[in-house]
């Protein structure tokens, strides 16, 4: 979920925003188009109750949290159908924690997969949260992880990495690293198949799923099956960030994404910039997992994403890539607006779909 400023018009917004779509329409005002669609109605008016930017504000990395919170609560729906159990994951300087989503299962669903008596979920992923490397947690992202665990029929293992600026580059993503070694490794215990494992994540973490897939390699760890990124940041120089018409605040502005650039990267060299675990842009893109990308019409990242899917191509990779044309950057939590739970199902049903083709026991 983006930073914003909520003031007491949250509880109002909220509710709001589960009225009918022609009553959220009218408040809106006139539409937003930019080279596209319009701007989703509901998104367009939750944006008249945001306030300014991190950048604008200069407001601190606590307030920045805190407000992260609020506003995942006022947009965030708590699903249920999901069993969450919370874990510990041994991190490379500290215990990293973790929260486990399972579905629960349906009457009629089929049984899952067995081995030596014990159930085996079919799908996994490892879920990194977004937030800019320095905002965003395990809490902000519940409602995503729990429509993801529902549309994928999977176990998501959502994992709380250090970070900036207390904890700059490279502690997010040696965590992250650490965190998808470790479900591998403890698969029987954590009762899934090692075999169907993706990594995801949105924004910040769509950056930190693209890494782990690339390190993997590098490291000598078997990789994921699967890597599904969500508006991810892959190119920190922002060399192919878009400036021009979206400079209004359409959720994320550059000036904000220089906000967590600096934070993250406080020594701010362009060789660290161009570090493939900073900008995996930059990395070797020869012989990766599958990739699923989703980008957003409105968001400056978009063309970050969209370069990465065609590097990716290029060098041999199978890679699925869409553009939601009338969405914002962090539509993946505003799960109260209209028609976002079935967006977050088309994504979830694409992550199970990828999985089951290279998984080796296809539910």
């Amino acid at each position: 979920m983006p930073r914003r400023i909520f003031d007491p018009l949250t509880l109002v917004t909220s509710a709001l925003m589960r009225a009918p779509e022609r009553l959220i329409a009218a408040a809106a005002g006139p539409p937003i188009a930019l080279n596209g669609p319009n701007l989703h109605r509901a998104t367009q008016f939750m944006l008249l109750f945001s306030s300014d930017s991190l950048g604008k504000t200069g407001q601190s990395v606590a307030t920045a949290r805190r407000n992260t919170g609020l506003g995942a609560r006022a947009v965030g729906v708590p699903l249920a159908g999901v069993q969450v159990d919370k874990t510990i994951i041994p991190g490379p300087a500290s215990d990293l924690a973790a929260w486990i989503y399972r579905p629960r299962p349906s009457r009629s669903a089929t049984k899952p997969l067995t081995r030596e008596g014990n159930q085996i979920a079919a799908r996994t992923i490892v879920f990194y949260h977004g937030g800019g490397w320095a905002v965003g947690s395990l809490r902000s992202h519940d409602s995503a992880a729990r429509a993801l665990a529902l549309a994928a029929q999977a176990t998501v293992i959502s994992v709380d990495y250090r970070m900036a600026p207390e904890h700059p580059f490279p502690a997010a993503p040696l965590d992250c690293i650490a965190a998808y070694a470790w479900v591998r490794d403890n698969a029987q215990k954590l009762r899934i198949n090692p075999d169907a494992i993706a990594v995801m994540g949105d924004s910040a973490g769509g950056n930190l799923a693209a890494v782990v897939a690339q390190q993997c390699r590098e490291r000598g760890i078997k990789p994921p099956a699967v890597q599904a990124l969500i508006y991810p940041a892959t190119d920190l120089t922002f060399d192919t960030t878009v400036h021009n018409s979206l400079n209004d605040d359409f959720y994320l502005t550059v000036e904000e994404m220089e906000w967590f650039r600096k934070a993250y990267l406080p020594w701010d060299s362009d060789e660290e910039k161009r570090d493939p675990m900073v900008s995996p842009v930059f990395g070797d893109l020869t012989d990766l997992p599958p990739a699923l990308i989703w980008t957003a019409g409105f968001d400056p990242l978009r063309e970050q994403g969209e370069r990465y899917g065609e590097r990716l191509r290029a060098a041999g990779n199978k890679v699925f890539s869409h553009c939601y044309q009338d969405q914002t950057h962090g539509f993946l939590n505003f799960a109260a607006l209209p028609g976002a739970i079935p967006r977050i199902g088309q994504m979830g049903a694409q992550v199970r779909a990828a999985l089951d083709l290279v998984s080796e026991d296809p539910n």
